[in-house]
């Protein structure tokens, strides 16, 4: 049985659609865990306004192939970036509520967004609920068009600047 498609978080306006954004640091996992995972720094912008409410997400930036995990970004906005680098154990079970945790512990966060295609599984869910973090699915469409820069990520202290 195929996962339903995502729904958006709310509607693109026109007064929102140009001025919204939020810059994100934190690492892309790729579909062959036993590829080391890469430092990046993503800018989305355009989407409707969730600035202000995202501190943790994780983006898929590509499916996976049938069998394999998809490419995703874990990502925060503010904090310790490098406490949620998973091991490459962790990457090769591409556990979403895992990833979901690891963004949650820093900031003792309650709401990790999900950008995807799909919607994760209920058990997946209900884990995190178990946890006391919400998920929040929408489509990648909701972020508007990213920019994906690899690099470093800001140190335990730095903070990304929203987008004006």
């Amino acid at each position: 049985m195929r996962a339903p498609l995502c729904q958006p978080f709310g509607r693109v306006t026109r007064q929102n659609l140009h001025m919204n954004g939020f810059t994100a640091y934190g690492y892309l996992l790729d579909t062959l865990p036993e590829r080391p995972a890469i430092a990046v720094g993503v800018h989305a912008w355009g989407g409707p306004d969730l600035s202000d409410r995202i501190d943790a997400a994780i983006v898929e930036l590509e499916p996976g192939a049938p069998g394999r995990s998809p490419t995703l970004a874990l990502l925060l906005r503010s904090g310790a970036v490098r406490s949620i680098l998973p091991t490459a154990r962790e990457r090769a079970r591409g556990d979403l509520a895992l990833y979901a945790r690891r963004l949650a512990a820093p900031g003792h966060l309650k709401r990790v967004y999900l950008f995807a295609r799909r919607l994760p599984d209920e058990a997946t869910s209900r884990r995190l609920r178990r946890c006391g973090i919400e998920l929040l699915a929408g489509p990648l469409g909701a972020l508007g068009a990213l920019t994906v820069v690899h690099g470093e990520p800001p140190g335990p202290s730095g903070r990304a600047q929203d987008a004006a």
